[in-house]
């Protein structure tokens, strides 16, 4: 049977750790993230209208963890809270990177370099919960939805971003998308030796799972119909469309 739950993640030293949905050994991203955790981001509930998360019969529960050295020796005993649902949820929570731009190269030194990120919604739903997702390059954050008569609307702006406290935003309310919305995220990165959190100002980064690297990710947590194929939710072959970057 299917588990439509609610779960929180409890962990020490992880840089992040994600609680993914996996089947028969292979990873499908649609499948949806469980939970997730970093620095700034707490224990979540999924039952906003009547919602929940869904966990396939057969599916392994898998955390993927990113670790930066300290100097030191450390143990991780990373623990998962699931609590289930009290009976059939009328729609599913799916939490998913909406946007991972990938192809971009900030340049040794440069301390302000824009990046964008761009993508479609395929099927109606509900924008409930947004964490951008950056390294120790990023300074600011922008999202915003364009509905498909055009107007504009900006959903969250970070104008301080901290990858030591990366925080996931609740909506008030539940953000209504159409079919043919997109979601056009835009942020900037200081390689320069005036950025005191940057690893290495004298290289060039791109995108990378290192804290050295860089990235210029959007998570997001939206509700669905509970018999919608997630699969289809974002457009683009894996969910995400780039868009190159655009250097000061």
């Amino acid at each position: 049977m299917d588990l439509p739950c609610t779960a929180a993640i409890k962990t020490s030293i992880t840089e992040y750790q994600i609680l993914l949905i996996t089947k028969l050994n292979i990873f499908h991203p649609a499948d949806g993230i469980v939970a997730k955790y970093n620095p700034g981001v707490a224990g979540q509930e999924f039952t906003t209208g009547n919602a929940a998360k869904f966990i396939a019969a057969g599916s392994d529960i898998v955390f993927e963890v990113h670790y930066t050295a300290n100097g030191k020796p450390e143990t991780d005993r990373s623990s998962v809270g699931i609590v289930l649902a009290a009976g059939p949820p009328s729609q599913r929570h799916l939490t998913t990177t909406a946007i991972s731009e990938r192809d971009f190269e900030i340049p040794a030194g440069a301390p302000n370099v824009e990046v964008r990120g761009e993508t479609v919604v395929n099927e109606p739903a509900k924008l409930v919960w947004i964490q951008p997702h950056m390294h120790y390059r990023a300074k600011d954050y922008v999202l915003t939805v364009v509905y498909p008569s055009g107007e504009e609307k900006t959903v969250l702006r970070v104008p301080n971003y901290r990858f030591d406290w990366q925080i996931g935003y609740e909506l008030a309310e539940p953000l209504e998308l159409p079919k043919g919305t997109k979601f056009k995220t835009v942020a900037h990165y200081d390689n320069s030796a005036a950025n005191k959190f940057n690893p290495d100002p004298k290289v060039d980064v791109k995108y990378g799972a290192q804290s050295w690297d860089e990235m210029h990710v959007t998570f997001v947590g939206i509700l669905i119909d509970s018999k919608a194929n997630p699969a289809r939710t974002f457009g683009g072959s894996n969910g995400r469309r780039p868009v190159a970057q655009v250097a000061e």
